[in-house]
């Protein structure tokens, strides 16, 4: 076990460095002086830090143990890795502030959230109006939402949009809500999972058939929501995601021989299931708030390194 925790380190050590690129890439320089440093998306990374951080195994993925970690990080990650050096040292000059919850900063965009898709998929099938909002009692920690409802916040107020969250921008973080309910739902009928969230799966209670017909209606609820907004470039971003989910489970049905092509593999299909979701959220809410490509690429490297960082920390065991 010992063995098992040594080789833990590096790999998370390669996620914190995914995260503090988040908070130190020299692109965020032109937004406002490294404003999302200052109070929005800082918080992020600090709520990371302080919880799923605190791991010191690393789960086997796909039944694999890697050793090797050198090849973890792509040309282009290893080379943004090396800027670190220099503004981490400006970024420790600067005063130290407690990042607020990130959920307090978008308590007001988050609030009626869930009744909101409610009523999104609301239809006068009364079992199928059961079965696609049985995920949605629970309520779950809105982990996407709420980095999409920060991310447009920042944008908005470095396009002087506005202060708070865009109608549409909500919109987004609500259709990232309905994707990752969907594929919950997709997932374990692949999976035959029994339980989700500590209670009974649909597929277990309902049936394999009708779980698959409900994970399709919430995302042609989705994508109803999605075409309201009206904006073609967004509706594309979202559009990648779906393609994207299908490609990573298919994706996780394989494996690679080589050990650092496994690593690889498993990466690639994190990005896909996991991280597409909320980079290209990300970048559709940038989009909306009508900021600058630069701008937009910054989001979504943001949102696909936190999202790849989210699901490595959330493979390891405590």
């Amino acid at each position: 076990m010992a063995g098992h925790a040594n080789m833990a380190a590096p790999v998370l050590k390669q996620v914190r460095s995914l995260l503090k690129f988040n908070n130190n890439i020299p692109g965020l320089c032109s937004l406002n002086n490294c404003f999302l440093r200052r109070k929005h998306l800082v918080s992020l990374a600090a709520y990371f830090t302080s919880t799923s951080y605190k791991r010191t195994q690393f789960h086997r993925c796909n039944n694999i143990t890697y050793s090797k970690t050198s090849n973890v990080l792509t040309a282009n990650d290893r080379r943004i890795t090396r800027c670190l050096s220099d503004t981490r040292r400006a970024h420790e000059r600067e005063p130290r502030v407690a990042a607020p919850d990130p959920y307090q900063l978008v308590r007001g965009d988050l609030h009626a959230l869930y009744s909101d898709i409610q009523t999104e998929l609301g239809t006068e099938h009364d079992e199928l109006h059961q079965l696609a909002n049985y995920y949605l009692l629970g309520e779950g920690k809105a982990f996407r939402p709420m980095i999409a409802c920060l991310m447009a916040t920042a944008c908005n107020i470095h396009t002087g949009t506005s202060d708070s969250c865009l109608a549409s921008q909500r919109c987004i973080a609500m259709i990232a809500e309905m994707i990752h309910s969907a594929s919950l739902v997709h997932d374990d009928v692949i999976d035959r999972a029994d339980k989700r969230r500590s209670k009974p799966s649909i597929n277990k209670l309902w049936g394999q058939r009708k779980a698959v017909l409900t994970g399709d209606f919430i995302l042609s609820q989705a994508s109803i929501a999605l075409a309201r907004i009206g904006n073609e470039q967004v509706v594309i971003l979202l559009s990648q995601v779906l393609e994207d989910l299908v490609k990573g489970e298919f994706m996780q049905l394989g494996t690679k021989e080589n050990e650092n092509q496994r690593f690889a593999h498993y990466l690639d299909k994190t990005y896909k299931k996991t991280a597409s979701l909320i980079a290209n959220s990300c970048r559709a809410v940038a989009v909306l708030s009508d900021a600058h490509e630069d701008v937009q690429e910054v989001a979504y490297q943001y949102g696909r390194n936190l999202g790849i960082a989210f699901q490595v920390s959330s493979s390891s065991v405590v």
